[in-house]
């Protein structure tokens, strides 16, 4: 589990439930309208962290062209982490996260 798994405390929404209820396109938009709110974004009855939210669309958006179902995908993840070149590790580290964000919110 992330650090933004889907658990609710005491009716505050974490950014990954907000976009598993309320969809992909949602959290954009709202995320465009709160473009230079920093921190915590009330929308509703929901409260997340921009910075997360932003994250998990762009985990979306990395996504797009990647099959998740594929069982290459975990073995081309831990070869790019497991290189000596420093900007294909943190590749392969932002696309685990990526996956994880995904995940989180299915």
């Amino acid at each position: 589990m992330t650090k933004h798994d889907n658990v609710s405390q005491e009716g505050i929404m974490k950014a990954t439930e907000f976009v598993k209820n309320c969809g992909i396109g949602e959290a954009k938009r709202v995320l465009n309208d709160a473009r230079g709110c920093v921190g915590v974004k009330l929308y509703g009855k929901y409260e997340f962290s921009t910075d997360d939210l932003k994250r998990i669309i762009e985990s979306h958006e990395l996504l797009k062209i990647i099959d998740l179902e594929s069982p290459l995908i975990d073995e081309l993840v831990n070869e790019l982490i497991e290189t000596d070149r420093p900007r294909l590790v943190e590749l392969g580290k932002r696309i685990k996260q990526a996956i994880a964000d995904v995940e989180a919110c299915q």
